[in-house]
């Protein structure tokens, strides 16, 4: 607790001294990162599971402002993991339409639509097991605030829900796939202007 009201005041300070004031505004470039958390429950054919699984993840952004406020961005995510002989890997790419709120101070309220598709590979490390694939198209929102330190920097607080859809090949069923929710913190750089 004491480390995390340290990192606030550190950050207050910070923000309180910065005055770039040439974010969110027509021509801008936005390189974004966040660390975030999630739990996961997966669906399958139409019924959630009765548990959770946690998640840390790391998800980059690249954004451009079309005109002030208005951010188009695409964010790319991958994952890898293995245990024993088992492996697998998902890789989503999506678009990410938003708005910037520019409150004329150093805090941006925003909000990002996030549409896109996704593949998840799976084997059971089995002998002679193959590799299988699932696939859908997802869908979800993100928002929360970014607050200006310095010139150029910004950290970023929010909430993100993902609907992700992850069907195998000629599927007839309900829905397969998870529902995401996360707590976000992250840190964006800007250029441009």
């Amino acid at each position: 607790m004491k480390k995390l009201l340290t990192v606030f005041f550190v950050l207050f300070f910070f923000v309180s001294l910065s005055f770039g004031q040439d974010y969110a505004k027509k021509g801008v470039w936005e390189l974004a990162g966040t660390a975030s958390f999630y739990s996961t429950t997966s669906v399958y054919d139409g019924e959630s599971a009765d548990e959770s699984t946690t998640t840390i993840a790391f998800e980059p952004m690249l954004g451009y402002f079309l005109m002030d406020g208005l951010i188009l961005g695409f964010s790319p995510m991958y994952s890898s993991s293995s245990y024993g002989d088992q492996s697998s890997s998902s890789l989503s790419l999506f678009a990410a339409p938003g708005y910037v709120f520019n409150l004329q101070s150093n805090v941006y309220p925003f909000v990002h639509a996030l549409v896109g598709y996704n593949t998840y590979t799976y084997n059971s490390g089995l002998p002679g097991a193959e590799d299988v694939t699932y696939s859908g198209l997802s869908y979800g929102a993100l928002g929360g605030i970014k607050i200006l330190i310095g010139e150029n920097a910004l950290v970023q607080f929010g909430a993100q829900y993902l609907i992700i859809n992850s069907e195998p090949e000629d599927w007839d069923g309900d829905r397969v796939g998870y529902d995401q929710f996360g707590i976000t913190a992250g840190f964006t750089v800007f250029v441009g202007r």
